[in-house]
């Protein structure tokens, strides 16, 4: 493996708006850092990035867990952007 998944901190914020970027997502730095922010701090929400050998982000997941009447507690991804490199 070239590269280790670890738990998103708010210092990921310029290479998570990169990838957005790179996929068509327009993301300035300001507004994910912000949502970051917003959002690391959940219990309902995980947000994991790959980082590469060099220590470059190449890619992020961003989960999140809600109660269905249907089926009860369930685990749903929202996002996922992997680089294209």
């Amino acid at each position: 493996m070239n590269f280790k998944v670890r738990a998103a901190k708010l210092g990921d914020a310029a290479s998570v708006a990169r990838l957005s970027r790179e996929l068509g997502y327009p993301a300035e730095v300001k507004a994910v850092r912000e949502r970051l922010r917003r959002i690391l701090g959940r219990d309902d929400q995980r947000v994991v990035v790959a980082e590469t050998r060099g220590g470059s982000l190449c890619g992020w997941l961003q989960a999140h867990s809600s109660l269905a009447v249907e089926s009860g507690l369930r685990g749903e991804i929202v996002g996922l952007i992997v680089s294209e490199t």
